[in-house]
């Protein structure tokens, strides 16, 4: 299904859209030298603008030409309205803030608005209809570009937190049968889950037989992220994994204690130092068995 829908128009609006076209064809040279003029003073656009070619440039020019074509005269809306799409993901992709085509809709806008008293022969009725058709006209162009441009985006961002939460829980290999997860900053029940993913991902991955899970760098967890965690170690000792937890506050220790939860199965220690000492301990133990 498509991420736009087809707007439907009374036959007044699509004759005032076939004469907004045939006034804007007239002008055709001069809108294109005034919007293009424009658009090379925003840095974004013209940034872009400046690292095509002369003729892709006219062969885009010419391409949209002929979608608007085939929506204000054919009233086949849908191939525009799906170049508009495209348009809005691109652009997103680019880094180019919305705001900006507002800023040059206004200027077209503007261009045709000083262009229509005279090409309507001063008829007052003329210009306010055909006025009123541009407008409708760009509504729509801008709603369809708006919707695909901001559903881009909030992938883009989605994407980026789920990429900060990778890097912020940090699964690290010390050496074979040993890994660190060491915890930094504020825990809250997505980033709680994102960390047990990635552990329990790495254990089956690289075989670890002990987990050093430090969290010197956590100032405190509320009680559900404390049942997260005692979860997460549950977890790892299900898939063969001893779990040696390090740097617990008085904070975090009051917290579990409140909720009744306990670290069943994992071995608490003072410090990460302490707790590598220990997880070496248990990985010679081991290959001297």
């Amino acid at each position: 299904m498509p991420a736009w829908t087809v707007p439907t128009f009374e036959k007044e609006e699509s004759e005032a859209f076939r004469d907004l076209w045939t006034l804007t064809r007239r002008l055709d040279d001069e809108l294109n030298r005034e919007t293009t003029a424009r658009a090379l003073k925003i840095p974004q656009f013209a940034a872009i603008m400046e690292r095509m070619s002369p003729a892709l440039v006219e062969e885009q020019r010419l391409r949209g030409m002929e979608l608007q074509r085939l929506a204000l005269v054919d009233g086949d809306w849908a191939p525009y309205l799906a170049d508009l799409t495209e348009q809005g993901v691109r652009y997103a992709h680019l880094g180019v803030d919305f705001h900006l085509w507002f800023d040059l809709v206004t200027s077209y806008r503007h261009v045709v608005a000083s262009h229509l008293v005279e090409a309507c022969a001063g008829n007052v009725v003329e210009v306010l209809r055909i006025f009123e058709a541009m407008d409708r006209y760009l509504d729509v162009a801008m709603g369809t570009i708006g919707k695909s441009y901001l559903a881009a985006k909030e992938q883009i961002i989605a994407e980026q937190q789920n990429a900060i939460r990778e890097l912020s829980t940090p699964v690290l290999q010390v050496e074979e049968g040993l890994l660190i997860l060491a915890l930094v900053g504020v825990l809250d029940t997505a980033r709680t889950r994102q960390l047990t993913e990635s552990l329990l991902l790495a254990i089956r991955a690289r075989r670890a037989r002990v987990v050093v899970m430090d969290i010197t760098g956590v100032p405190i967890v509320d009680s559900r992220v404390a049942n997260h965690l005692v979860q997460t170690v549950k977890a790892a000792r299900l898939m063969g994994a001893d779990v040696i937890v390090t740097g617990i506050s008085p904070e975090i220790a009051q917290t579990l204690v409140y909720i009744g939860a306990e670290l069943r199965g994992a071995q608490t220690l003072g410090d990460l130092q302490w707790g590598l000492q220990e997880a070496h301990r248990i990985l010679r133990a081991e290959r001297e068995a």
